[in-house]
């Protein structure tokens, strides 16, 4: 078989698309699995900053409006401070209502609007202890912030988990 210049054979093509077709398909899955890594990065990284967040406002803030706690439906902002990590009781108590009668609004309210949380206020004395929140899950990758607080007078830790 004679062949002239500048022809290609239909073997030579089958190897070019087969070498260009292996290349393309290393290369996609290579972006791919970066992409997934990314994505799952920064939704990770978000998770952390959300809970972070919403810890600081709970802990140092009073919230907004500062009486929030007479009418929490009307509430914008929960906060439980009467200062920066001295917690209010009326607030703390009107925090723990909200959580178990309207979740959502608790979630809206405290900026996590996309994720679940579980708040956790392990006192000193047993009897102050409280738990806020869903239950944490066993298929999720969970968050968690702490901060010591002065809660009914005496040192506590509050734990916000963000999943």
């Amino acid at each position: 078989m004679k062949t002239s210049k500048a022809q290609v054979s239909a073997y030579d093509f089958i190897i070019a698309m087969t070498l260009f077709l292996f290349m393309f398909i290393t290369l996609h899955s290579i972006w791919a699995g970066n992409f997934n890594a990314t994505v799952e990065n920064q939704m990770r990284t978000q998770t952390q900053e959300s809970g972070y967040k919403a810890l600081e406002v709970l802990v140092k803030s009073s919230g907004y409006p500062l009486d929030w706690e007479t009418d929490p439906n009307n509430a914008e902002v929960i906060g439980l401070a009467k200062r920066k990590n001295i917690l209010d009781n009326d607030k703390v108590e009107a925090f723990k209502n909200m959580g178990l009668v309207n979740y959502e609004l608790s979630k809206n309210l405290l900026g996590l609007e996309i994720f679940d949380y579980r708040f956790e206020m392990d006192a000193l004395e047993d009897i102050n202890d409280f738990v806020v929140g869903a239950d944490l899950p066993s298929d999720k990758e969970i968050y968690s912030t702490t901060r010591v607080v002065n809660y009914k007078g005496a040192e506590a830790v509050a734990q916000i988990y963000v999943f």
